[in-house]
């Protein structure tokens, strides 16, 4: 059932002047009696009573794009000063998100295109408002995604190198003892001596030439071999503190 004689098209014709003594029209159609304010209505166009109820109206005729934050702000100090119970913020166009959002907050009624229509006649003329009659719901407003904090890209580290078996401590230690060893036999050499047998001596003297010969042998090679291998480990540990020096595997 329509409210006021007046199409889409019409409406969108109006000035701003017009448009609120529409939206008065409006509200004398659902019983308020109505009284506009001066021009500077320091947030309400139009004034509203019925029984006990006091409203603010707000008008905003766009002819194009949509009503933002500021004319809410500016319908609920108008509620305020005017000392009203309810607030009306009205359009012929739409209102954005924000608007809507802070409408939803502090109380705020809102008329869109949607609404006025329902309160217009019926019989709507001129193709601008058969394709506001056929154009579909529009959806509400999206809410925006919380993001996540923003997660920081991994740092690149440089590749552990794995120490291979029989690294460099192990080579100069194998090095090391096979030094000792040569060194112990080179010892063991250079202090054997062989006993000559005397002339008419029994049969088995170069037997016991022999053995005396491997003694003196056997003797300072154990002596070379334990100090080339005392010698071996300290070199190795030198060696393993400057390996950890100069961080090498």
């Amino acid at each position: 059932m329509s409210l006021l004689p007046e199409t889409i098209d019409n409406v969108d014709a109006m000035s701003w002047r017009e448009f609120e003594r529409f939206v008065g029209r409006a509200f004398v159609a659902l019983g308020y009696s109505v009284s506009h304010t001066s021009r500077y209505d320091d947030g309400a166009d139009v004034i509203g009573v019925r029984s006990d109820e006091r409203v603010a109206i707000q008008a905003k005729h766009r002819s194009r794009g949509e009503v933002r934050l500021e004319a809410v702000r500016q319908t609920i100090d108008g509620r305020v000063r005017y000392d009203c119970t309810r607030a009306y913020a009205v359009t012929n166009r739409s209102f954005n998100r924000q608007a809507v959002r802070a409408a939803d907050a502090h109380g705020i009624e809102l008329w869109d295109r949607a609404t006025l229509l329902t309160l217009l006649s019926p019989t709507v003329t001129g193709a601008a408002a058969a394709a506001a009659d056929e154009e579909p719901p529009r959806p509400p407003p999206r809410r925006k995604a919380r993001h996540a904090a923003p997660v920081a890209p991994p740092r690149r580290t440089a590749p552990v190198s794995r120490r291979r078996r029989g690294g460099h401590g192990d080579s100069m230690l194998r090095a090391c003892l096979g030094l000792g060893a040569l060194f112990g036999l080179l010892n063991g050499l250079g202090h054997a001596e062989m006993a000559p047998c005397p002339a008419g001596s029994a049969p088995d003297c170069s037997t016991q030439a022999s053995g005396h010969y491997i003694a003196s042998i056997a003797i300072p090679t154990m002596v070379g071999a334990a100090i080339g291998l005392v010698v071996a480990l300290g070199l190795l540990l030198v060696f393993r503190s400057l390996a950890r020096l100069l961080r090498l595997p």
